[in-house]
């Protein structure tokens, strides 16, 4: 017993052990590791980053890192460190042992949290070959400090906004860029300025940064040289609209009346709906590069297309929000068009599928129909002709005589005179018969020779009377078959 609780715990210690070993990972080749730190806003900190070879000594090494701009802001950093743009750094530099160490100095803006990552990493060996290495990142807290110890780092002309001082810089990272733009350049006083332009627009955008060294896009206007607040609202993962300033152009129905819409510390010209003050219009860009006027609930802060220019009166009115039944169904088909576009189609399909069955399945069925009128008209064609045929031995059809009493006198009148005489001496018995079976008893046997006497003193030409009278007689009777035995019933008087 004790020995099987012995084998029971050394097989108990093993599993325990193999997944622990399994668990630890090293690096092929190495680390890349960032310090963590927390510090405050207005301070200045020092991120170090250490880069530790286990493979050899350690050659050529590119470092591309990333980080919240908007949190802190690069001040300086050791040779090989360089600011690409806003949030953006690059280490260019050569190690000549087994580890590579450099600082970066930056200031905290605001309180939060942020983290610096290293995105892209190309290290090589003192032998000129490629490194793996496992890359790190830098956690920073920021906690609550003095704004005033910030030190503008933005370089650019100055400009004025709404009785501010702004400077026009440069410094921001393609994240910074919103959705709908891309980066590009700007004309300002002559020279060109880093920017963002609308992908399917001409609007442009310039960076400004404040006193406090908060950097925002605002609308540039080149023709001018003028800036503006820029208000981006998301729609939909594919949709936003931009708010515009007033444009002369435009001519609102008097039932609106003109209002300052202050949104996200932006003032822009709006028209409020005089019978229903929740609602105003707004002059805005679509993603397409579109200027509408769009209707604005400032309860529920949603945006609306239901704006069009009257033809007669060159205003701009709004159209009437659908109501009952129909018009909730009309909202909702306008709102999932593509879905109801796909459920047509499919719809058609179904439709367009059911008609070949259909007409595949009337084929069928007068193919067959066509097959049982052919059979139809067969059967009577079939029936017609046996109906024209003569039929025969049938017995209960007086008409049939004719012909057979005809083919019998062609018969008879063609055969020789022996068979002649057979068939008078035949008849001759069949009215003796006839003749014995009506006379009595009593006339006895005297009788009967005269009527013997009779028929032997009949000639012929009264023998073939007899014959044919006869025949005349049985004409109406049915016929017999010819191979019908022949009987002669005789009448006992």
């Amino acid at each position: 017993m004790k020995r099987l609780m012995r084998i029971a715990a050394v097989l108990l210690l093993v599993c325990v052990c193999i997944p622990g070993i399994s668990m630890t990972a090293y690096a092929a080749d190495g680390t890349i590791a960032f310090t963590d730190l927390e510090t405050a806003v207005g301070e200045t900190f020092t991120i170090r980053c250490k880069v530790n070879s286990t493979g050899g000594g350690i050659g050529e090494v590119s470092l591309r890192m990333s980080y919240e701009s908007n949190y802190i802001q690069f001040m300086s950093g050791d040779d090989g460190v360089t600011q690409e743009s806003a949030g953006q750094l690059v280490y260019q530099g050569t190690g000549d042992s087994d580890t590579l160490m450099f600082e970066m100095e930056f200031q905290a803006l605001q309180e939060g949290q942020m983290r610096m990552s290293l995105d892209e990493a190309d290290v090589k060996s003192e032998y000129g070959t490629s490194l793996d290495f496992t890359l790190g990142y830098s956690d920073v807290t920021i906690a609550e400090g003095d704004p005033s110890k910030i030190i503008s780092m933005a370089t650019g002309p100055e400009v004025e906004f709404n009785g501010e001082q702004y400077t026009l810089s440069e410094s921001f990272s393609e994240a910074d860029i919103p959705s709908g733009f891309i980066a590009g350049d700007i004309s300002y006083e002559g020279e060109s300025f880093a920017g963002a332009v609308q992908s399917n627009g001409d609007m442009k955008l310039a960076y400004l940064v404040d006193s406090m060294d908060s950097g925002k896009f605002y609308v540039y206007q080149e023709s001018t040289a003028e800036f503006s607040g820029f208000e981006q609202v998301i729609i939909s993962d594919s949709s936003f609209i931009i708010l515009l300033q007033e444009d002369e152009s435009l001519s609102i129905s008097s039932q609106y009346e003109k209002k300052k819409l202050t949104l996200n510390g932006h003032e822009f010209p709006a028209w409020q709906d005089t019978e229903n003050t929740d609602y105003y219009l707004v002059y805005a860009l679509n993603q397409d590069g579109t200027k509408l006027i769009y209707r604005y609930d400032s309860v529920e802060g949603t945006y609306q297309r239901f704006i069009e220019e009257s033809p007669e009166t060159g205003e701009i009115t709004v159209e009437n929000e659908s109501s009952g039944l129909f018009g909730g169904i009309s909202d909702y088909m306008k709102k999932h068009i593509d879905q109801f576009l796909i459920g047509a189609g499919m719809l058609l399909v179904l439709a367009i599928v059911f008609v070949i069955i259909l007409g595949v399945k009337l084929h069928n069925r007068n193919v067959e129909l066509d097959e049982v009128y052919e059979e139809l008209e067969a059967r009577e064609d079939y029936e017609s002709k046996q109906v024209a045929k003569p039929l025969v031995n049938e017995r209960k059809k007086p008409k049939q005589a004719a012909p057979r009493y005809e083919e019998y006198a062609d018969d008879y009148d063609d055969e020789d005179a022996y068979d002649d005489q057979e068939e008078e001496d035949d008849l001759a018995d069949i009215r003796f018969n006839d003749s014995l079976s009506k006379k009595s008893d009593a006339a006895g046997r005297k009788a009967e020779m005269n009527a013997f006497d009779d028929y032997e003193d009949l000639d012929l030409d009264q023998t073939d009377d007899l014959v044919f009278d006869s025949e005349e007689d049985d004409e109406d009777k049915p016929k017999r078959k010819k191979d019908d035995t022949f009987k002669l019933d005789i009448i006992d008087l």
